[in-house]
């Protein structure tokens, strides 16, 4: 008796959509075609270097829904093992760029006006619609020089305290540095300091 062959298969990889931010759903969709049929078996996704799977497939295909919580370039990719008389296949490589989420910079003061001399704390708190809490660090300048560098951030929001501003209207700007999830971003605050 003649064994039968196994049939050759095709492994073809989409995702969609190639560009999405953190947190936004990205969907990796499997499709395997072969001219001996319709292809049964299970294949195994790699995905920003992970494994995932393997998934099931349904008449030749499978779709599997993630999501991301780092920026970056990636890659995916799928391996095909069949269950019935069809021939392994890998697919394609597919790039997919996922972006950081979008924030936004509140900049305010303790004390304004202010005499010169005073101290006075201001507060640079960064809001995001991407669910979690900024982390990375924040820059004051005053009109333009450094105020206070790198100061880490907490609970979303960072603090510089200073009673070296000199007389008249200071222009406060505090940059936000983002990190891997949430991007960069900044606000502007204008300081009175009155004469003593």
């Amino acid at each position: 008796v003649n064994a039968l062959v196994p049939s050759p298969t095709s492994s073809s990889l989409s995702v969609s959509p190639t560009s999405a931010m953190v947190g936004d759903t990205v969907t990796f969709t499997a499709v395997v075609t072969s001219g001996g049929g319709t292809p049964t078996g299970t294949v195994l996704f790699t995905i920003a270097g992970s494994p995932s799977g393997p998934f099931t497939l349904t008449n030749g295909s499978v779709a599997v829904p993630s999501s991301f919580l780092t920026a970056g370039n990636f890659s995916s990719s799928f391996v095909y093992t069949p269950s019935g008389n069809f021939q392994a296949s890998s697919s394609n490589t597919s790039f997919f760029v996922i972006t950081k989420a979008s924030t936004t910079t509140n900049l305010g003061s303790s004390l304004d006006p202010a005499a010169l001399g005073a101290s006075v704390t201001f507060t640079a708190s960064v809001a995001s619609g991407f669910a979690g809490t900024p982390g990375g660090t924040m820059n004051f300048l005053a009109d333009g020089s450094p105020l206070c560098t790198s100061v880490p951030m907490s609970l979303g929001s960072a603090q510089c305290t200073t009673a070296a501003l000199t007389t008249g209207v200071r222009q406060i700007q505090a940059n936000y540095s983002g990190n891997g999830t949430y991007g960069a971003s900044s606000d502007t605050y204008f300081q009175t300091i009155n004469p003593p």
